[in-house]
């Protein structure tokens, strides 16, 4: 019994009073985010009245054990669109299938030294790729969620087919409660031609626990590794159909058109049977 308490006991000392701040708007890239370990660093950043007009700030619980690729931090990005009912205004979800893994190029540490290292501890594009081993261990820093398997089968972090088996679905049960959360305050003018894309993070701890980080308006849609610029055409282009073009329709079969209008409308058909937006349940 004594020798099991004591070793709980060091399990309980590893954790360490780490904490990240962050503004609750304007976030993006990286801009004003910091890794704390004092009270008074949070109270010097949220205090000024200047400073909390700007949309406050994020206080969370820094997750000090998360899962690493080679030693090193990730997160996932992923996608849900929001779209406005063309008769009530009140929102559709979407959760985009595909996503990818951000890496950081610098091994992960939380000595008290390394916790101002932006490097190791924020995967944004904006933060890495000023870092002199940006792209050195994955292009552009990204993995596709097929290459963050493989690396978890072989690193056997993870079983076969826990990225699609157990994160995926994971991840669309948390989109689902989030939109429910906070669907009555999303379009309160019920404008009814709106959407909105919005990049959500996670991350994994070692525990294989997944906890989601923040969501994002305007995420970056920049075409910063080779996966990327695969990705994101499609994911534009998967946009546009659930949105644009269902309030511009192609012609009826049977109308009258031309060639080209008739090849569009076929090509239209067919790019929409391979949309890989899903729909979130929202009505009980």
């Amino acid at each position: 019994g004594k020798k099991r308490q004591r070793k709980g006991k060091k399990k309980v000392d590893e954790l360490t009073n780490v904490w990240i701040v962050k503004p609750a708007a304007l976030s993006n890239r990286g801009f004003g985010i910091q890794v704390v370990s004092e009270i008074q660093h949070v109270a010097d950043m949220i205090e000024p009245a200047s400073k909390r007009n700007r949309g406050g700030f994020i206080v969370q619980k820094y997750i000090e054990r998360p899962l690493l690729i080679h030693g090193r931090k990730f997160d996932i990005r992923c996608y849900l669109l929001l779209v406005a009912d063309p008769k009530t205004g009140l929102p559709h979800a979407y959760e985009y299938r595909e996503g990818y893994i951000r890496t950081s190029s610098t091994r992960y540490s939380l000595s008290p030294r390394s916790r101002k290292n932006r490097m190791i501890h924020l995967t944004n594009d904006a933060v890495q790729n000023k870092g002199d081993n940006f792209g050195k261990y994955e292009a552009g820093n990204k993995l596709s969620y097929d290459g963050f398997q493989e690396y978890l089968t072989e690193s056997r972090s993870a079983p076969a087919g826990w990225v699609r088996g157990t994160m995926a679905p994971r991840i669309h049960e948390v989109l689902t409660e989030v939109v429910k959360a906070v669907r009555p305050h999303i379009n309160p003018r019920r404008r009814r031609k709106c959407f909105e894309l919005l990049g959500v993070d996670f991350m994994v701890t070692e525990a294989l626990d997944l906890v989601l980080i923040e969501v994002n308006s305007n995420p970056c849609l920049e075409f910063s590794s080779p996966y990327l610029e695969q990705l994101i055409p499609s994911l534009i282009e998967d946009t546009m159909q659930v949105t644009v073009d269902r309030l511009f329709p192609p012609p009826a079969a049977d109308a009258p058109c031309t060639r080209a209008s008739a090849a569009a409308a076929e090509a239209l058909r067919i790019a929409t049977q391979a949309n890989r937006f899903v729909p979130l349940e929202l009505d009980e």
